[in-house]
């Protein structure tokens, strides 16, 4: 006989994300391993440290593995797949341009093994500009090991770009690898947002590229001359109903009639196969 009243409410979680602070001292980064033989996609980490800098200023850090859009400075940073010709997946990197301009850098430390040939392979490419907008006059690529710098391309293509630096010098060592976007020579950051596709570290001398097909065996090809002697011998078969080669066969029919096969570089492929009786066949080239 007791009365209760019940009381609706609501409960809410906060999920608020820690600001993401920037830092005018770099921050210890993880080590990454190249393995002896085989390859490192630098674009599947997420230990990279993005650093960024207005121009003839000092850098600033980024935490590791941090993407996004810096609230300071716009310099952006991102990993997606993008179709410049072909589609790759790529570190995507636009520069600071507010309120000035500047570069941005990706950083990876790397434990190179002791092996030969050592290298940075990587494709590069800018980013289409709209009809309201003007076109970008191209991005610096740079490719350093700390402050030795090992590549540079100016360019505005659309399309990817083959590139790739020698590590061998390297070897055995730790490096601090860095991959630079600037807006080139005339500091302009106009739609500069830049690609580098897939890019790697390749340690040993692998059989192929990966992701690039087996190359396929080009069979032997019967010269004119070697083809028409091919058929003369079926006709001769034919004629004598007699064989003289391994490469030869002779299947007698009814009425005196007999088929002949000679085979040719690749079997049956591109073998003579004649059907007749005397002189009078019909000559076929192959199946």
């Amino acid at each position: 006989g007791q009365t209760v009243t019940a009381h609706a409410i609501q409960i809410f979680k906060s999920n608020f994300k820690k600001a993401v602070r920037s830092s005018t001292e770099p921050v210890e980064m993880p080590m990454n391993i190249v393995p002896t033989q085989g390859t490192l996609p630098l674009w599947s980490l997420r230990t990279h440290r993005v650093a960024w800098c207005y121009y003839d200023k000092p850098l600033v850090y980024m935490p590791v593995g941090w993407q996004g859009s810096s609230t300071e400075s716009s310099a952006t940073f991102s990993n997606l797949s993008v179709t410049r010709g072909t589609t790759k997946h790529a570190i995507q990197m636009h520069p600071p341009w507010k309120p000035g301009g500047g570069t941005i850098y990706a950083e990876y430390l790397l434990k190179l093994p002791d092996v030969t040939p050592l290298k940075l392979v990587f494709t590069n490419a800018i980013r289409n500009h709209t009809a309201t907008e003007p076109p970008s006059d191209g991005v610096t690529f740079r490719a350093w090991a700390g402050e030795e710098k090992l590549f540079e391309r100016h360019t505005d293509s659309k399309i990817w770009v083959d590139g790739q630096a020698d590590l061998s010098k390297f070897t055995g060592k730790k490096i601090l690898l860095r991959l630079e976007s600037h807006p080139g020579p005339k500091r302009d950051t106009t739609c500069d947002s830049s690609y580098w596709g897939e890019p790697m570290i390749v340690a040993g001398t692998l059989p192929l590229r990966p992701g690039k097909p087996s190359p396929r065996r080009v069979p032997p090809q019967l010269t004119d001359i070697q083809r028409e002697e091919l058929r003369s011998r079926a006709r001769n078969i034919v004629k004598s109903q007699k064989k003289s080669a391994k490469n030869e066969f002779l299947f007698k029919l009814e009425d005196d009639y007999a088929a002949a096969i000679v085979l040719g570089k690749n079997g049956l492929a591109d073998s003579a196969i004649a059907f007749g009786k005397g002189t009078r066949c019909v000559v076929f080239d192959g199946l």
